[in-house]
């Protein structure tokens, strides 16, 4: 059992609208209506021996676009309906 997850928070219109842990290599699916939203992968570790007391490592707020560091944003609509994401790796 890793002691290292993700919470994937995703925002619509500067809201957050949910919050997932996500285990490396495990899937989850948000079923999330039509509109824009921006994410925010927060990496954390779990501190021994306490249950539940967590150290958080960092954020992932931007990515790269086109030579350009932008809000992480995805777009769901009729054209776009299912979008994959992986999380990034932590490389802090």
């Amino acid at each position: 059992e890793t002691n290292f997850f993700v919470n994937v928070h995703v925002y619509a219109s500067g809201v957050n609208i949910t919050t997932e842990q996500v285990l490396p290599g495990k899937r989850i699916n948000l079923g999330l209506a039509y509109g824009e939203y921006t994410i925010e992968y927060v990496f954390l570790q779990a501190r021994a021996p306490k249950a539940g007391n967590r150290m958080e490592l960092g954020k992932i707020t931007t990515e790269t676009v086109n030579g350009e560091e932008v809000p992480i944003t995805v777009n769901l609509n009729a054209n776009t309906s299912k979008i994959e994401r992986t999380v990034p790796n932590w490389e802090g």
